[in-house]
């Protein structure tokens, strides 16, 4: 569930008696909630692999990336354009020495290479999900970092909301003005 926006809107009022000549202000606000289903969901993997070579490693690595893009593009039908490398790090993991067990343990010895690379997939059919995730682990996928929901109208949703906000806004204003025997003008300010 998504709450969009709260607009703060500033109203003037004319007072009902005539005395008072003077312009007075009444300052509100209002919410509104929306409820929407997602259809499209935002994941991103990360690809680890382990070698005391370091050649061996970034090959293994490629192929699991190779063998899931391809998994992805071919059977899921998922647009490459919707498939990117966010990140890639390449590390060597170096020996710990305790000198009082080894004295002539070698600190700059490489134990060895890890090769990561992080992908992000944009889904937009979430049928395709689940058999997304089952095939990641399949190809050797690490880990799944964060799958984040989204919706492809969150646009129009945004702008429903505000509208909803600003006329609870409004409502709210004309029974408080309503109630002080006042009338409510346009408004004069609006913050969201």
């Amino acid at each position: 569930m998504l709450t969009l926006l709260t607009p703060l809107l500033m109203f003037n009022t004319l007072s009902a008696s005539p005395i008072s000549e003077m312009r007075r202000t009444l300052s509100v606000s209002g919410t509104a909630e929306i409820s929407v289903i997602p259809d499209q969901a935002l994941i991103s993997f990360t690809i680890e692999d382990r070698s005391v070579d370091l050649q061996e490693a970034q090959s293994e690595n490629s192929q699991t990336v190779k063998a899931f893009t391809k998994y992805l593009t071919k059977e899921l039908k998922v647009d490459s354009k919707l498939i990117q490398t966010n990140h890639v790090e390449v590390q060597p993991e170096y020996q710990y020495c305790n000198y009082n067990d080894d004295p002539s343990c070698d600190p700059l010895t490489v134990r060895f290479y890890s090769v990561v690379q992080q992908l992000q997939v944009q889904l937009q059919d979430l049928d395709k999900y689940e058999p997304l995730l089952n095939q990641a682990f399949e190809v050797g996928l690490s880990q799944i970092n964060h799958v984040h929901f989204q919706s492809s109208k969150l646009q129009s949703y945004k702008e429903e909301a505000r509208e909803k906000a600003a006329l609870a806004a409004k409502e709210k204003a004309d029974s408080l003005a309503q109630t002080l025997g006042m009338t409510v003008l346009k408004p004069i300010s609006i913050q969201l």
